[in-house]
């Protein structure tokens, strides 16, 4: 068995014990209405009622979490589940999600630390360990605002949550992601919990070198018996019982030099637009139409609805191509105008062959976009130049329901290749992205970047991608 050296801990029910009755929530829903209320979101009904329509929703969701390992984005949790009956506008529950949930994950469970935990954290810090969270949560901020309730904080160097990374233990990306995060090989981490089903189910399946189970009173449903776990504790200072006084030198986790696949945005990296807006500027000068001035912010929002699926693309454009004044009966010339601009496409140098050669190279293939068009409608740009077939994966934003930085929609492409973040690199232009990207644990790469980018890598011309990345199979 390799050497410990770092031990990652379950939130709920390990570091913290938790408890609930119907009193409790039902006290707890009335708070979570009045908070509604005031945010002028009235559920227009009893405290009872409230009470019932939450839980209902809290249970659809765990149903659809357990399934699918998913953790769906605060927003989606409450238009989707938990106050989905309520019928509330997306754009009025936006402002109030993230804290609703927080509330929620707050006030449904009395929470209380262990007793000895902050003792155990401590004296494994004074022996070299290296300490991160893996918790599954649905509000982002549930886990850091209980550690430093408690005095804990300090002592993580990684806390990953469920609600951030968008995946669920046992899914054991969420546990290979967290070692890659803080800089250790799975086989040297421990990981203490009190499920089964979500902990030691999971860290087996990521490999990791133990799986504790520490006892707790069952609050959910019943816990399977398998698989077993490396050892069973009733108190967090059994694991000292497991673990050496001090810890051996620590093994870096596999950096870029393991990627298997390559993730590309779109547009500005395997194409651009050389003409933007030439054609609706055509349409517009020969029937002598003045544009009006449009307000940023409106249609940011509306691009962002389009780009996550919530309107229509041609919702979209008739709301941009009318707040420029364009009416009927120039609406529908104009709105081919419009789309004839969306295809009017340029081709970066030597992309063809680059991909091409990539792909004799042994590496997986694959585009993260934002976007509002179809998949088919970009892949039909791409065959353009022949490069419509060399991709393994294809995600886009307005079928995810979130668009980049998002940690989201990058994992739907590694977990469509069964890859963890280290195993990937993913090339873009604009800041945001690549942070995301990195954020999850990808190698960045920067082309046509923007001034304030940050990368792992830049480079100036597409085929520089043929030096950074030699070969996915050991052949080259």
């Amino acid at each position: 068995m390799n050497a410990i050296d770092t031990v990652f801990f379950d939130m709920g029910g390990t570091l913290e014990t938790l408890a609930y009755d119907e009193d409790l929530r039902r006290e707890a829903s009335g708070h979570l209405r009045q908070f509604l209320r005031g945010a002028g979101l009235d559920p227009d009904c009893t405290d009872d009622v409230f009470y019932m329509i939450v839980c209902a929703g809290l249970k659809a969701y765990r149903q659809e979490n357990i399934n699918s390992m998913r953790e769906l984005p605060a927003l989606r949790v409450c238009s989707d589940y938990i106050l989905k009956q309520f019928g509330f506008l997306e754009d009025d529950l936006r402002e109030v999600c993230d804290e609703f949930m927080l509330r929620l994950e707050l006030t449904f469970y009395q929470r209380e630390a262990r007793p000895e935990a902050i003792q155990v954290l401590s004296t494994l810090a004074e022996r070299g360990f290296k300490l991160g969270i893996i918790s599954n949560v649905m509000s982002k901020d549930c886990v850091t605002t209980n550690l430093t309730r408690y005095g804990m904080i300090d002592f993580f160097e990684v806390i990953v949550a469920s609600a951030i990374y968008g995946r669920r233990k046992p899914d054991p990306h969420i546990f290979t992601y967290a070692a890659q995060q803080i800089g250790s090989l799975p086989e040297t981490c421990m990981h203490v919990g009190d499920k089964i089903s979500r902990d030691i189910l999971g860290a087996h399946r990521a490999g990791f070198g133990m799986a504790v189970l520490i006892t707790h009173p069952t609050v959910d449903e019943p816990e399977p018996v398998e698989p077993k776990p490396t050892a069973v504790i009733d108190d967090l200072r059994g694991i000292f019982n497991l673990l050496p006084e001090k810890v051996e030198p620590t093994r870096k986790a596999p950096s870029s030099n393991g990627v298997k696949a390559i993730f590309f945005d779109a547009g500005d990296i395997l194409y651009y637009r050389h003409q933007r807006g030439r054609y609706l500027a055509e349409f517009l000068a020969s029937h002598s139409l003045q544009p009006k001035p449009f307000v940023d912010s409106e249609q940011k929002e509306m691009k962002d609805r389009a780009m996550t699926g919530d309107i229509s693309k041609r919702e979209y454009v008739e709301f941009r191509l009318r707040s420029m004044g364009i009416e009927d009966p120039h609406l529908e010339a104009a709105i081919e105008a419009f789309q004839m601009d969306s295809c009017n496409v340029a081709y970066f140098d030597r992309a063809k062959d680059t991909l091409e050669e990539l792909k004799r190279r042994g590496y997986k293939l694959g585009i993260i976009t934002d976007t509002y068009h179809t998949k088919e409608l970009k892949l039909g740009w791409l065959r353009e130049i022949g490069i419509d077939q060399v991709w393994d994966v294809f995600v886009s934003s307005c079928e995810e329901g979130v668009r980049k930085p998002n940690p989201a929609i990058y994992r739907a492409a590694l977990d469509q290749l069964d890859l963890v973040p280290c195993e990937a690199s993913f090339v873009g232009h604009k800041k945001s992205e690549l942070d995301g990207a990195k954020a999850v644990g990808m190698t960045t790469i920067a082309f046509n970047y923007e001034s304030v980018a940050a990368a792992d890598h830049f480079i100036e011309q597409f085929d520089e991608l043929l030096t950074l990345l030699p070969s996915a199979n050991g052949k080259e």
